[in-house]
């Protein structure tokens, strides 16, 4: 239930406020340190807005501003365009779940949950309509009184239709009169009306969200919790739909496990094959990864889905229910985990073979990050708090991106390559030549020890790379600063003498 602000003026107007702030900040520009710049204002301007209305923040509400406001930091340091979509995702839902959870958590329950930031979606894109009409209907308009200023207003109304009149056989009479007159009127404006145009569009979209988001975090009703007497019954009535019995949820699981494990037995024996295996089979090692890899992930996620939606749907009322639930989902999870071992290797006979590229990186990390979900998955099964999933899967997935962050995949890469060439001669210079600016110091380092032509392909590309950089700051300003720009320029200018 929500309830309406006691100022809705204040809204509106930070709203308003915030948009013109991203136009200045974000039209027309790289993302960069505009990015923290912006989502703090936001958030200190909605901290403003909940003090003076008495409404103050959950601690989830909290710990996601904080989450929201570190992920944007992410933006103004790495340059990659991967991580900046990662990040700005990260962001955005971070800012949801604010929202969402502002006047606190009411119901655990994964579908609760997801039902809420669902409504919340919505809610964001009509309570700015909501929020106008509140401020229209609050104008005095019936008490505004013109006083002297009436006997005025009716004087240039009379004005009018005489100044008209007057003017135009003025401006017959005499053609300098008239071109100052003509001047005056030609709504010359010093902007293109294009830019003009756009530039409005990005105030008011702006200020939209950010009224929808404000108004969002602050009207939802405070949740309320039952009663002590209350909470055997509201269990009760969580466990009581259960549509699919335990007989039938192990048949599943047991058939899932007999093709899992024949899969995994027959694999065994060259499951850490390497180079041989690839000999025994006749397969090339993009025959060999490809057509198996992508498949074997894909299994791990539908096998991971699966385990969920069982484990929401079946009923496991009694303890050997699900202590037989838990084992056979344990089963499963031991057997997809030794398939995504097997996934891993084919990945990294293709980069031992082909290189290191920024997608074969993220699909390796990835694999490690499903592995710690699936764990994560079993432990709280097997503690019977399932509710925790959720929780931990978004946990998980920050943590995840947030030491992809920090690590800087491209120059793994770099580096991955530099010591591939050293080892096999083998460099694909020109990929390395299409990494960002989270390269360019990387690049710099190695490229000493890389023949003539790879050092001109990436010398080529490292000069070229620093002038549109440096062309874009002195066009974009501050706003589109990044640390990995800034070491990308620096790196520019210590780029060592290629010999033609």
């Amino acid at each position: 239930m929500n309830t309406p602000l006691q100022s809705p003026f204040r809204a509106l107007t930070l709203a308003l406020l915030l948009g013109v702030v991203a136009d200045l900040l974000l039209f027309g520009r790289w993302l960069g340190v505009s990015a923290p710049l912006f989502v703090a204002l936001g958030l200190v301007a909605l901290g403003w807005l909940s003090a003076r209305e008495g409404r103050p923040p959950s601690r989830v509400a909290i710990a996601a501003s904080a989450g929201a406001l570190l992920f944007a930091s992410m933006l103004a340091l790495r340059d990659a365009p991967t991580l900046v979509v990662l990040n700005s995702l990260a962001v955005l839902t971070l800012l949801l779940l604010l929202v969402v959870h502002f006047r606190g958590v009411a119901d655990h329950r994964f579908a609760d949950w997801l039902g809420r930031l669902i409504y919340t979606s919505v809610m964001i894109g009509l309570l700015p309509f909501t929020l106008v009409f509140q401020c229209l209907g609050a104008l005095p308009v019936g008490q505004i009184k013109l006083g002297r200023s009436a006997p005025v207003l009716r004087g240039l109304a009379l004005a009018t239709p005489v100044l008209v009149c007057f003017g135009a056989l003025l401006v017959a009479a005499d053609s300098v009169f008239a071109s100052y007159v003509g001047q005056l009127f030609s709504f010359r404006l010093p902007l293109d009306a294009n830019t003009v145009v756009r530039h409005m569009f990005m105030i008011g979209f702006a200020a939209f969200i950010c009224a929808g988001g404000l108004v969002g975090a602050l009207s939802a009703a405070a949740p309320t919790l039952p009663a002590e007497g209350d909470t055997q019954r509201l269990h009760a009535e969580r466990l009581a739909w259960r549509p699919i019995g335990a007989v039938e949820a192990l048949s599943v699981l047991i058939a899932v496990n007999a093709l899992f494990g024949a899969f995994v037995a027959i694999q065994g024996t060259y499951l850490f094959g390497g180079l041989d295996t690839l000999a025994r089979t006749g397969l090339s090692f993009a025959e060999y990864a490809r057509r198996g890899f992508f498949e074997l992930v894909t299994v791990a996620c539908l096998a991971l889905a699966l385990l969920l939606a069982l484990a929401l749907l079946t009923d496991r009322s009694t303890a050997i229910k699900r202590r037989r639930f838990t084992a056979a989902s344990a089963l499963v999870v031991v057997l997809v985990l030794a398939m995504l071992a097997s996934a891993f290797q084919r990945m990294w006979l293709y980069e031992a073979a082909y290189g290191f590229t920024e997608l074969r990186v993220y699909t390796h990390t990835f694999m490690v990050w499903l592995a710690v979900l699936l764990t994560l998955f079993l432990f709280t099964l097997a503690r019977a708090r399932l509710r925790l999933f959720a929780i931990g899967g978004i946990a998980s997935a920050l943590l995840y991106l947030l030491v992809l962050n920090l690590v800087n995949p491209q120059a793994l890469i770099v580096q991955a390559n530099a010591a591939r060439y050293a080892a096999s001669g083998d460099l694909d210079a020109v990929y390395l030549s299409t990494l960002s600016a989270d390269a360019a110091p990387a690049i710099v380092a190695h490229m000493p020890a890389f023949d003539q032509p790879a050092q001109a392909t990436l010398d080529a590309a490292i000069r070229d790379q620093s002038a549109t950089i440096g062309a874009a700051l002195s066009e974009q300003g501050w706003p589109a600063w990044t640390w990995a720009r800034a070491q990308a320029a620096r790196a520019a200018t210590q780029l060592p003498e290629v010999n033609p």
